[in-house]
């Protein structure tokens, strides 16, 4: 069988990967985010807008 080094070195690309993804993940999700909290702030605007 391989030699658990390259075992663990496998292991460690796989590790880099999944942090890449995870990374991707949680940035979009930031996005998301501020992109839903800034259309809410717009809307509360034009709502105060319309009774002022």
């Amino acid at each position: 069988h391989p030699p658990s080094s390259l075992i663990r070195s496998k292991n460690k690309e796989e590790d880099k990967r999944l942090n890449k993804e995870c990374i991707r993940f949680e940035s979009g999700l930031k996005r998301i985010y501020i992109y839903a909290t800034r259309s809410i702030q717009t809307q509360d605007q034009t709502n105060s807008n319309r009774y002022a």
